[in-house]
């Protein structure tokens, strides 16, 4: 006759003394201090792209390095300006913008509004400490962008890395 079982003393579902059957779980404040870490890495990666995007030119705004004193009134070598893109049209007399022509860029204020020999809208433009206005005619092709403000002195790290100081 085979021999009667006996009940074991622990249920089955208990686990003996001294071991929990709890499972495993980090504290509540180490899940939390974990999450906002990721927070923060994903955060900090967002700024470094946006910030990339900036200096690249990927946006429609994009800062400049002043290299010439042209502008010493309002803008001086080493300083910074924010380019923002624009609709050439709704340039005003007065308004400083960058504009490219022959391969260089140019930060002037304009100085009248008038007509290219095409009958296109045009810019004459002049650097503040210049005695006279620039050569030719800015077409709204050739304008870049307006300046929206200056950051004083910061461009001078960009002119040393390019070797222009």
């Amino acid at each position: 006759m085979p021999a009667a079982l006996s009940k074991p003393e622990t249920p089955v579902d208990q686990a003996p003394s001294g071991i929990s059957s709890e499972p495993v779980t980090a504290a509540p404040s180490s899940r939390k201090s974990t999450c906002i870490s990721h927070l923060c890495w994903g955060g900090l990666f967002c700024l470094l792209l946006l910030l990339l995007a900036f200096l690249r030119g990927w946006l429609p705004i994009a800062p400049v390095a002043v290299a010439t004193g042209s502008m010493e009134l309002s803008i001086h070598i080493g300083d910074a300006v924010i380019v923002c893109q624009t609709d050439p049209l709704s340039l005003q007399v007065g308004d400083i913008i960058q504009y490219e022509r022959n391969g260089m860029y140019v930060i002037h204020r304009i100085v009248e509004k008038t007509e290219t020999e095409m009958g296109e809208s045009g810019f004459i433009t002049q650097g503040d400490s210049n005695n006279a206005p620039d050569e030719g005619i800015v077409s709204p092709d050739e304008v870049r962008g307006k300046v929206l403000c200056t950051i004083p002195k910061v461009g001078y790290v960009s002119l040393w890395l390019q070797g222009q100081l």
